[in-house]
């Protein structure tokens, strides 16, 4: 991954049709930073789920691409 070292990877994006992006999933300010990347989305009953490389199980608003909800599942 070619992503700036010392900061968050943030690795998710929407686009829409036409190839506009509207958001990347906000950053969970973790430390290392380097290390705050997206490894896994699904989407399941109606909500978008990001998985954090350092084990955060996040629910994302589909709108604006924020996180919602985190918990730490390691």
């Amino acid at each position: 991954m070619e992503y700036p070292r010392g900061r968050a990877a943030r690795n998710v994006e929407c686009y829409d049709d036409a190839g506009n992006r509207l958001w990347i999933i906000q950053s969970l300010g973790s430390e290392p930073p380097g290390s705050d990347c997206y490894t896994d989305i699904s989407y399941a009953n109606g909500k978008l789920h990001a998985f954090n490389h350092l084990c955060y199980q996040c629910e994302i608003d589909m709108e604006s691409g924020e996180i919602i909800h985190a918990r730490f599942t390691k």
